[in-house]
């Protein structure tokens, strides 16, 4: 028997490539959205207090710190009015000011420049990510240079905010374009792989044995070339495992003829030899005990010697070919196997026998290869498994012949088949493979062992039984 495919045993997970491609997809487009987002949030922090710098750098170019003229320079109030040609800078860099007196008491705030719309986290944000400590002093002179007070300038959080929402959106349009073409991409990969589910179907019927699946002819050009290099690998595999199971169906009808043959010249032959050599010791028997008496322990010798070769000769023919299996069909001979095991037992094992189906019609080698597997499954049930009670199911169903051999001994494994040498459990994975089926151990619940065979029955097995 082939051994059992790894996805009968351990099942694995099923994997849908397009599923993989979609999730990837997405994957890809969340981690672009994040670090685009991530990208500009710290582009626009740390450009607030470099900006501010060069501000305050410009402003001091400009002169625009420098407050004109007054009388009484030295008691003139200092008034934010003065400072409306910063306005004009304020639409190019959006900042806030703070005029403070010479006493370091602030006298005007504004921000100038126009703040956007934006949500009120993206501002918190921002500045958690800025800090707070960004900013620039500049002092303010009235000719002819005193001081008399300072210009301090901060970040216009608002209109940065703003700015940083605006490439937010830009990172989001661009992330839904990559998404749109993610899904442009997907569908097409979906359309150009949906036929691997058939592809995948072909290949697990070809796992369970269905040695005429075969690839569709669908998909794109190169899913269609390993279709077809597929299909011609699998007519190869069809042909040669045909010609091999016809091979050895024939061995296996060979095999048994000889047997049936070798079982008949036995009985015939040598039975017939055996039966005049028992009647001529009869008579010396006879003859020893009424004239001479010393031959009587040579005479009791012969017949004890014919009497064992008569015996050893039915063994041998009953092994060779099963016993009553040509005069009264399988299902009587199974029968009566076993009710030999019931009685053998002497009441230790329960045994049952349920047979569904006319198995009398079906040809010499398929019902001497049944018996022999109904024989074995006994024999390995009571001699390795223990077991107290054993069933027996043969049934023919639409796709062939399914028996089972099933006994609640102790065993909680079921036992590995070997793959050369050995008895019992090897040769009816030989047979059962010559007749192109299948063998599975299992473990019955809730312990025991479970011998499962499926054999295909096919139309020269239904032929009629052979004379005899």
């Amino acid at each position: 028997m082939p051994a059992e495919p790894a996805s009968v045993l351990f099942p694995v997970p099923g994997y849908r490539l397009q599923r993989r491609l979609g999730a990837w997809l997405l994957a890809g487009a969340a981690l672009l959205l994040l670090a685009s987002g991530g990208w500009s949030l710290w582009r626009v922090a740390s450009a607030v207090d470099p900006q501010l710098q060069r501000l305050a750098r410009t402003i001091e170019r400009l002169r625009l710190n420098e407050l004109g003229a007054e009388p009484g320079v030295f008691q003139a109030t200092l008034a934010g009015e003065e400072l409306q040609n910063l306005v004009g800078l304020g639409e190019l860099v959006p900042f806030c000011l703070t005029v403070r007196n010479i006493h370091g008491l602030a006298v005007d705030q504004r921000c100038l420049g126009t703040a956007g719309a934006h949500p009120g986290g993206v501002e918190s944000l921002l500045r958690a990510t800025a800090g707070e400590e960004v900013g620039a002093l500049l002092p303010l002179v009235r000719y002819p240079g005193t001081r008399v007070g300072e210009l301090a300038l901060a970040p216009h959080w608002p209109a940065q905010s703003a700015l940083l929402w605006q490439h937010w959106w830009q990172t989001l349009v661009s992330a839904a374009g990559v998404l749109a073409v993610a899904a442009l991409a997907y569908l097409a990969a979906r359309r150009a792989l949906k036929p691997t589910g058939a592809m995948m179907a072909t290949l697990q019927r070809l796992e369970a044995g269905d040695l005429s699946a075969r690839m569709p002819p669908a998909g794109p050009r190169e899913l269609q070339r390993i279709g077809a290099q597929f299909n011609r690998m699998a007519d190869r595999l069809q042909d040669t495992v045909g010609a091999q199971r016809q091979l050895a169906d024939r061995l296996l009808s060979v095999r048994e003829e000889e047997r049936r043959h070798l079982a008949r010249e036995l009985h015939d032959e040598l039975g017939q030899s055996l039966t005049s050599m028992r009647a001529e010791v009869a008579i010396v028997d006879e003859v020893a005990r009424e004239s001479v008496p010393a031959l009587l322990p040579s005479a009791d010798a012969l017949t004890r010697t014919c009497e064992g070769m008569v015996t050893a000769v039915r063994h041998i023919v009953q092994q060779l070919r099963p016993p009553g299996l040509e005069t009264f069909g399988l299902k009587a001979s199974l029968e009566q196997l076993v009710d030999s095991w019931r009685r053998r037992d002497t009441g230790r094992c329960g045994y049952s026998l349920q047979i569904d189906g006319d198995f009398d019609r079906w040809d010499d080698t398929l019902s001497v290869s049944v018996f022999r597997l109904v024989q074995e499954g006994l024999t390995n049930a009571v001699r390795h498994g223990q077991a107290t009670r054993i069933a027996v199911v043969l049934s023919e169903r639409a796709d062939g012949l399914h028996l089972q051999v099933q006994d609640n001994g102790p065993l909680a494994q079921p036992p590995s088949l070997p793959d050369s040498g050995g008895q019992g459990l090897l040769g009816m994975r030989e047979r059962v493979q010559a007749l192109g089926g299948t063998l599975a151990l299992e473990v019955a619940d809730p312990h025991g062992l479970r011998l499962r065979i499926h054999l295909p029955v096919h139309e020269g097995h239904h032929a009629a039984p052979a004379d005899h």
